[in-house]
């Protein structure tokens, strides 16, 4: 049970109200929560600003349409960008990276961006948001989304050490490329605390379409 100065806030939004009385019944044997219902957006947006509201359970079915065409856009933007930078020099060195058929391409683009979003967001994310909470921290969770957006960096200086990239590099183009990782990484944290994880998926993994369009260039 969760310590008496602290009270979490819970809202709950779906317009059914089977799931809304369900979840409320269920929260409040398992937790002392506060629980808000609503069953309108424009309600919970209406009433639910007087609180400071600590978890949200609600429908996300707008989000795939929403932000992957978002995501999508994005992606191209970038591709070229990310070919100039960095990708370019990965394709001479080590061309096994980057696979050259756009099934598996179109694999990896979902593999890629479910697992960091599911270990990274959904998990490391939602995990340190919680932590500084309990220890009071209840502003923006820039210290969380930091570490994590740190851990992604990490992982990229990872990936260019697998490969034996890393000595194919200036350290200015290293540099660059871990900053570029670092923001992106940011990104993707921003995304899934202000509009949940699938919206965060479908950013992420719009942002991978390089690796469809390399397929195509490449093949």
């Amino acid at each position: 049970m969760t310590n008496n100065k602290f009270q979490p806030i819970l809202l709950i939004l779906d317009d059914e109200e089977m799931v809304t009385t369900s979840l409320r019944n269920l929260f409040r044997l398992q937790t002392d929560y506060k629980i808000l219902v609503y069953m309108s957006p424009e309600e919970a947006l209406s009433e639910g600003k007087n609180h400071t509201i600590d978890l949200v359970i609600t429908e996300n079915c707008l989000a795939i349409p929403m932000n992957l065409p978002l995501g999508l856009a994005l992606g191209l933007a970038f591709t070229p960008v990310s070919y100039f930078v960095v990708d370019r020099e990965i394709i001479q060195c080590a061309p096994r990276v980057f696979s050259r058929h756009w099934p598996w391409a179109l694999g990896n683009m979902l593999g890629g961006a479910m697992t960091q979003e599911v270990i990274a967001r959904f998990g490391l994310l939602t995990i340190g948001v919680y932590l500084f909470r309990r220890l009071g921290f209840m502003g923006h969770p820039w210290p969380a989304i930091g570490l994590v957006s740190l851990i992604g960096c990490a992982g990229s200086y990872v990936f260019l050490l697998k490969f034996d990239l890393a000595q194919e590099f200036f350290t200015s183009q290293i540099a660059l490329g871990l900053a570029t990782a670092f923001f992106l990484q940011w990104i993707f944290c921003e995304v899934y605390v202000r509009k949940g994880f699938l919206a965060a998926l479908c950013i992420h993994f719009g942002l991978n379409i390089k690796l469809f369009v390399y397929a195509l260039v490449l093949d």
